[in-house]
């Protein structure tokens, strides 16, 4: 079994958006069936104990080639419980086997969740065997807001660089990283408004070359739900 890395995922996404015809199958199954797969865990929010219920997940079968087409195929489909526990039953066809990877999407329940990317959340794996239960939890923040207020913005030479991200823990068991990152320039507005994680910490990570001189310095934010806090930079 080999899980795909978020970049990869992306990739392919991307092939099978841009090829010219794809053909769509549903291939649902009853709640009971032999030899089936099971790919079942949790999703939470807050501090990792939150459950996020009513959350729809589907897995698809996706064989796609870029500008020739493929199959998008509709394996199973479930909603998170009241706990966030969730469970997909499928069979894995012939011509499944090598070809193609199992994409699980996630659709939170309400636009409160954080998403660090525009395709939202999902993970994937090339190859999956028969009669086998794959656990994958996964982790999904609420959102807050941080309005970045910079001072003495207009002292940013051509030859200095500065720039901030905000990162915090999502994805499968929680061990992925992501978040906003701004590069600052003279020219650039300022005060931006950025989304970030609510419920556990915005590491911020400030990257700086100063007149030669280069920095990098670390600060902490602890924001709750729907919060909207300031944080202020200076160069």
């Amino acid at each position: 079994m080999k899980q795909i890395n978020w970049l990869l995922l992306l990739f392919f996404v991307f092939l099978s958006l841009a090829s010219g015809c794809v053909k769509k199958e549903d291939d649902l199954i009853g709640p009971t069936c032999q030899n089936c797969t099971v790919i079942k865990g949790r999703l939470t929010s807050g501090d990792g104990t939150i459950p996020i219920a009513n959350a729809k997940i589907t897995t698809n079968w996706v064989n796609t080639i870029y500008l020739q087409g493929g199959t998008v195929r509709k394996k199973a489909v479930s909603t998170t419980d009241s706990k966030g526990y969730y469970e997909l039953k499928f069979q894995i066809r012939d011509d499944e086997k090598g070809e193609g990877y199992f994409d699980t999407e996630i659709l939170p329940p309400s636009v409160a969740y954080l998403s660090c990317s525009s395709s939202g959340h999902s993970f994937a794996f090339f190859e999956l065997k028969k009669d086998t239960t794959i656990t994958v939890n996964y982790f999904i923040p609420k959102r807050a807001f941080v309005e970045v207020r910079l001072t003495n913005q207009s002292q940013i030479k051509a030859s200095d660089y500065f720039a901030s991200s905000f990162d915090s823990k999502m994805g499968i068991d929680g061990k992925q990283s992501c978040g906003p990152v701004i590069t600052w320039s003279s020219g650039l507005p300022s005060n931006p408004v950025l989304e970030v994680a609510a419920g556990q910490p915005v590491i911020i990570t400030t990257h700086k070359t100063k007149n030669g001189v280069k920095t990098t310095t670390y600060d902490t934010l602890n924001l709750s739900d729907g919060q909207k806090a300031f944080y202020n930079a200076e160069f």
